[in-house]
């Protein structure tokens, strides 16, 4: 009994194989070592490729706070959260809103920001005159 129509050669080896793999892009067949792309260098895969990221590509686009124009880069500024083109990343005009509820006004030079408490001596002093050094630290008895 002969079986030669059993199988398919494999069309980059050349070798019988009864169980091939055809390829959906180039309709050839394969064994198992080249049923990929990559393992069969399929020419049709590159062209594939290609238009599968054109059609499947939505490019999002952002609209700049400052400028108005529409960018595909969603850069937020970190103190206002909003969305700048790269050109205006820097330089939009930002207004931090801040507010008062952990402000104090520090004991040496009464500038009104946040501020911090001196474990020494318990006074409430601004990041400047966090040190003791910076500050009339007297210690409490």
């Amino acid at each position: 009994m002969e079986f030669s129509n059993l199988g398919k050669n494999c069309s980059y080896c050349k070798m019988l194989d009864f169980l091939p793999f055809k390829c959906n892009l180039c309709n050839k067949f394969y064994c198992i070592n080249h049923r990929t792309y990559f393992d069969h260098e399929c020419d049709k895969y590159h062209e594939k490729q290609i238009c599968d990221k054109i059609n499947k590509i939505k490019i999002k686009k952002y609209k700049c706070y400052t400028c108005k124009k529409k960018t595909k880069f969603k850069i937020k500024c970190n103190i206002c959260l909003k969305i700048t083109c790269i050109k205006h990343r820097l330089n939009h005009k930002c207004i931090k809103i801040t507010s008062t509820k952990n402000k104090h006004i520090c004991s040496v030079c009464n500038k009104y920001s946040f501020n911090t408490l001196c474990k020494i001596c318990n006074q409430i002093v601004c990041i400047e005159h966090r040190y003791k050094n910076t500050h009339k630290c007297i210690k409490d008895n």
